[in-house]
């Protein structure tokens, strides 16, 4: 394992006050070999300012002029990464201390290992305050179980991936709901899911959280169903469950956000995009 480097992929905007600990829980890992790779949205805030204060060499910083969004972060984030495995960390969130280390164990088991997942924690203001532990539960090829969007493989970007030639790793730049999940998507119709049981990432909850924004989400969801037709290779009965997966989510959350005539709207464009 030692000859394994891991690429950590941050994309940030903003997010000055949470970095110095984001970095803490990267630098504390048990797995020493890795890179973070933090590109920098263009902030407005201290951002550059906490940045500099980082003296280590596995740390490379790369600073935007313009802030072009997540999904185009994430992609300089890949352009760039020399890992043999890459995961991502958003600007607020933090890794376990075995959060590299229970993934790679997990690969170690089975060559045809693709995609680790792990257990996912979610709090406020500090990990003290957990509010929710989310747990996956599904092993084997997961392209079917992330279409049906049947939660046993999906929590949001907490996948750990091993690189393989031939395949493109890029996320579709402008999608800012939802990207993960078309990501995950685009690369994962071959190769194997796992996950472990130990604890891989504490979910920072806020309002600016993407999911708070449940009309954004439906949107992400209905630019998603569009986007499934242009894959390659996708089966259409596996578009329709999509489709109707989404759709029921998207009406369920913005009537239960008391918006009903959104609800209706964004279930049918959903079904018919």
């Amino acid at each position: 394992m030692s000859t394994m480097k891991v690429s950590i992929i941050t994309a940030t905007h903003n997010n000055a006050q949470y970095l110095e600990e984001v970095y803490k829980s990267v630098n504390s890992q048990s797995y020493e070999d890795w890179e973070w790779i933090v590109v920098d949205n263009s902030s407005t805030d201290y951002t550059q300012q906490v940045l500099s204060t980082v003296v280590d060499t596995r740390v490379k910083v790369i600073t935007l002029s313009e802030n072009l969004g997540v999904s185009a972060g994430r992609n300089k984030g890949l352009e760039a990464m020399q890992g043999d495995y890459f995961c991502f960390l958003d600007g607020d969130d933090l890794l376990s201390e075995n959060s590299l280390s229970a993934r790679l164990a997990v690969f170690q088991t089975d060559p045809e290992i693709e995609f680790v997942d792990g257990k996912v924690i979610s709090f406020i203001n500090t990990i003290e305050h957990q509010i929710e532990t989310y747990m996956p539960a599904f092993e084997g090829n997961p392209f079917q179980e992330l279409l049906s969007l049947s939660g046993k493989v999906f929590k949001g970007n907490t996948w750990m991936i091993r690189k393989v030639e031939g395949k493109s790793y890029r996320f579709l730049e402008g999608l800012t709901h939802g990207e993960e999940l078309l990501f995950y998507a685009s690369i994962c119709s071959s190769g194997k899911y796992a996950f472990t049981s130990e604890t891989i990432l504490y979910y920072r909850r806020h309002a600016a959280s993407a999911m708070a924004n449940v009309p954004k989400l439906a949107n992400g969801y209905y630019e998603i169903a569009k986007a499934l037709k242009f894959l390659g290779g996708v089966d259409a009965c596996l578009i329709d469950l999509y489709k109707s997966r989404a759709a029921m989510v998207s009406f369920k959350s913005l009537l239960k956000d008391l918006k009903p005539f959104l609800a209706i709207k964004m279930a049918l464009k959903i079904k018919w995009a």
